[in-house]
């Protein structure tokens, strides 16, 4: 096979593949990727190299924006079930998940170094910032 025919097939691929990519809600940083990426080939050999290494860092670059968002909306979740949780151990028929939620802030402590944040302060982050609510 043509080394030209190489270089087209692995960009076709490469195009297939960020097709396949679950497009996010917001915008994603692709265009700031591509204004700090600069090709400076001075063969075609290197022009082909570096147009399929750009392809891969835009890839990349949109595959860390969908998992950035994806694990926002997983951590607001979890927010919810310990909300949720912690409130339900209140109650004298629930009271055995109180080790739970127990359990559930010494490990959001360890994870994140600080206390897990109240529910109002939860609340008022999400309306300052809406996107991270799925």
């Amino acid at each position: 096979m043509e080394k030209e025919l190489v270089v087209e097939s692995i960009l076709q691929r490469l195009t297939e593949l960020n097709r396949s990519i679950p497009r996010r809600k917001s915008p994603a940083s692709r265009r700031e990727h591509v204004e700090t990426s600069r090709m400076t080939a001075g063969t075609m050999d290197e022009f082909e190299a570096e147009a399929i290494a750009d392809a891969l860092e835009g890839m990349v670059t949109d595959l860390e924006a969908v998992l950035d968002e994806a694990a926002a909306k997983v951590y607001e979740q979890c927010l919810d079930v310990y909300y949720t949780a912690e409130e339900m151990a209140r109650t004298p028929e629930h009271a055995p998940l109180a080790a739970h939620v127990e359990r559930m802030r010494a490990a959001y402590e360890q994870s994140y170094g600080r206390a897990v944040p109240t529910r109002e302060e939860t609340e008022a982050r999400r309306k300052a910032s809406p996107s991270t609510i799925a």
